[in-house]
């Protein structure tokens, strides 16, 4: 994760990771002063994979929390994808349920939702 806080300075570094590394590393702006930086091959939503692909869990099990766009390959990888309020609109339209924001638990009211009984 690499944070500056200055909106135009993180474009430009950005930029210039892009323009060394494109084919080598996966890149995402999170909008409040930070990157994401992965490998080209790794995302949120290879953990989701994993689990899978090793029957750890099946596909119908699993749910997932996003609010930025680098958990779109995440929520694309489970079946039960879950926005935040806060989330941007292109998490949203890609989730199953929208929760109350972070600030208002919105992860604990999913979960008792769907698991009420698992906790």
């Amino acid at each position: 994760m690499l944070i500056i806080e200055d909106s135009k300075r993180l474009k430009e570094v950005k930029k210039r990771l892009i323009a060394s590394y494109s084919n080598k590393i996966a890149i995402h702006e999170a909008g409040d002063g930070y990157l994401t930086i992965n490998a080209a091959a790794v995302n949120k939503g290879c953990a989701a994979r994993y689990l899978i692909e090793h029957e750890l869990a099946d596909y119908d099990q699993l749910v997932a929390f996003g609010d930025d766009e680098n958990d779109l390959p995440m929520l694309k990888s489970v079946a039960h994808p879950v926005a935040m309020a806060n989330a941007s609109q292109s998490v949203k339209e890609s989730a199953e349920i929208i929760a109350l924001s972070n600030e208002e638990d919105g992860i604990a009211q999913i979960i008792e939702r769907i698991a009420p009984n698992k906790f």
